[in-house]
């Protein structure tokens, strides 16, 4: 508690704000939208329906071309950071699959067993259980209930696994006990931060994010949590109220809209805030490098940077996006993040490109 924050400031960049949008509708990172009206959401313009119409509606101009770029499994990998998972952090240092290694767990084979059934030469079963693997990953890695993981399955598909819901959250928690332990710890976050003290948290040192619940905005005592790279996620008037079912529970001021309106907020929530606001730190430091090297960015949808570039200078911003989504910040260790490209006329029917066969 008595670290200074010295070492933290020079962690501190300009961002860029591509529109005044004003202070209720500017991006805000413990929120999942991330466009700038209540209206028209971009995440909405789905990739995976039958016949995507909107995202069609989207195309270069004569001679430019679409290039999107995603951060691959962002949020997975920043979990693993933050909660020092290590053989998590291990798995993606190495170019493994996390999938792959979480349906090896459920099935009780090796890594190599599985990955040849799923991906080498793949069969019915393997693709299946990678498949399970990758819910378990993206779908548990908040605190999800067996309830709530059950109805999950039933939407990817997997509804002859719901039946096996509790067993499966219970395998990925004995898997990744680090990040059980890191949902614990915003826990305490919280109760620090509701009795006005202060913490540093998260990763292998605990020195990610400084909670304090004594901080002023303009003259005002407004709990916060400050992230590595200078900017804070607040949570208006954190008290404590009985819900519905009688327990306790810690609740903060969020505005949305026009009105100020109460949430809940718990443990594993405030990881899913701290997860999701770092994911968008990282995004934007790489979307500066991209952008302090001439890459226009015109669009960006969750973990996706799009940029509509003249055709015949695409090669060379290919490669500086590649190259920008996989560099991090200095407090993201250097090969923990990948990414993958995707060009084409038509933002509704882009192609992969792997750029990594152009730089060696």
């Amino acid at each position: 508690m008595s670290k200074s924050l010295t070492n933290q400031e020079t962690r501190i960049m300009p961002v860029y704000d591509i529109t005044n949008c004003g202070h209720r509708s500017r991006y805000m990172a413990n929120g999942k939208l991330v466009h700038n009206s209540d209206k028209v959401n971009l995440q909405n313009l789905t990739a995976r329906g039958k016949e995507p119409v909107l995202r069609k509606s989207l195309r270069a101009v004569q001679n430019h071309i679409i290039m999107a770029i995603d951060a691959s499994q962002v949020e997975l990998r920043l979990s693993a950071l933050v909660a020092n998972q290590q053989d998590l952090i291990d798995l993606f240092m190495n170019g493994r699959d996390p999938y792959v290694d979480m349906a090896a767990s459920i099935a009780n084979k090796s890594y190599d067993e599985l990955f040849e059934i799923s991906k080498t030469n793949p069969t019915s079963e393997g693709k299946m259980l990678r498949q399970l693997g990758k819910a378990c990953c993206l779908g548990l890695g908040f605190g999800a209930s067996a309830a709530k993981f059950g109805s999950l399955l039933e939407l990817q598909g997997l509804s002859e696994h719901k039946e096996k819901a509790p067993d499966l959250v219970q395998a990925y928690r004995n898997k990744n006990n680090m990040l059980v332990h890191a949902w614990k710890i915003c826990g305490q976050v919280l109760d620090v931060m509701y009795a006005g003290g202060s913490m540093w948290f998260g990763g292998a040192n605990n020195d990610l994010f400084f909670a304090d619940g004594s901080s002023e905005f303009h003259g005002k005592k407004v709990p916060s949590i400050r992230l590595p790279n200078g900017t804070y996620l607040f949570y208006q008037n954190l008290r404590k109220e009985a819900g519905d079912d009688g327990r306790v529970n810690y609740v903060y001021d969020q505005f949305k809209g026009r009105n100020w309106l109460s949430k809940r907020i718990f443990s594993s929530a405030l990881f899913e805030n701290l997860i999701q606001a770092l994911s968008f730190c990282v995004l934007k430091w790489q979307a500066i490098e991209m952008a302090k090297q001439g890459v226009p960015i015109n669009l960006n949808v969750h973990d996706e940077w799009v940029s509509v570039v003249p055709r015949d200078q695409a090669p060379q911003m290919a490669v500086i996006m590649y190259k920008a989504m996989k560099s991090v910040p200095d407090y993201i260790p250097q090969g923990l993040l990948d990414c993958e490209l995707d060009i084409g006329c038509c933002y509704g029917d882009l192609n992969t490109l792997n750029v990594s066969k152009f730089i060696g």
